[in-house]
């Protein structure tokens, strides 16, 4: 039996409005896929949940893409893909990537890159179709007969002693977004839908987290990143690395 390809929930981080006892211009959102992306005093509101949220700006999440939530930066030394004879070094130092885990060194990931989502590097420095794509980690089975599974993070591998991971610098032309396997909220109480996510913590109360390997096997559900339309379509242009 096929399995049916279902995509990523997007939910939304809430922030309150200024510290002081009232304000004016009310709760703030950004969309989002993981609980992890959300700054400092930010709630994250799942997908499952959006309908019902009390903040105007999460619920227009409910219509968003990947390609509306951003992404991040790597900050690699270029001196070591010099090292590597990687000709494309200083691209392959600075991929657009999903989280700073994603990068050689995490700690000097660029959060805040204007020109990175989820899906594209909208910067016109790098529009060759190798580095365009946001990337992901990916895991390969130690056998070597050649089975790879791209995933959110390199600890999604279904069984770690099968598989070893690579980041994204690692398999730079591999993984876009529409390859990338997730788990899925399964909701206790079977008159609600499953919703895929990239994580447990991305579940609302009500929700049991199933892992991509268990989901296949046992809900016949292939969760997807994104849909591959949105991945291949070109990337809006943008004037600045960042």
């Amino acid at each position: 039996m096929s399995l049916t390809i279902r995509y990523v929930g997007i939910g939304a981080c809430v922030s309150s409005g200024s510290s002081g006892s009232s304000s004016s211009s009310g709760p703030s959102a950004v969309c989002a896929v993981d609980p992890e992306a959300c700054p400092n005093g930010g709630s994250f509101v799942p997908h499952s949940a959006l309908a019902a949220s009390t903040s105007a700006p999460a619920r227009e999440c409910q219509t968003a893409t990947l390609s509306h939530i951003q992404g991040a930066r790597c900050r690699d030394p270029i001196s070591l893909f010099q090292s590597w004879r990687i000709p494309e070094y200083q691209h392959a130092a600075r991929l657009c990537v999903n989280q700073p885990t994603s990068c050689l060194n995490p700690e000097q990931a660029n959060l805040d890159s204007s020109t990175c989502s989820l899906v594209h590097d909208s910067h016109p420095q790098f529009q060759d179709p190798l580095f365009r794509n946001t990337k992901y980690p990916k895991c390969e089975q130690k056998d070597g007969n050649g089975g790879e599974i791209c995933v959110w993070n390199v600890e999604d591998c279904p069984n770690q002693q099968d598989y070893t991971t690579t980041k994204p610098y690692q398999n730079i032309s591999d993984c876009p977004c529409h390859n990338v396997q997730t788990g899925a909220c399964v909701p206790l109480d079977p008159s609600f839908d499953l919703v895929c996510a990239v994580s447990k913590q991305a579940c609302e109360s009500g929700y049991d987290f199933v892992e991509m390997d268990n989901l296949q096997q046992n809900h016949n559900i292939d969760c997807r990143l994104c849909q591959p339309d949105e991945s291949a379509s070109l990337p809006p242009s943008a004037s600045a690395v960042s």
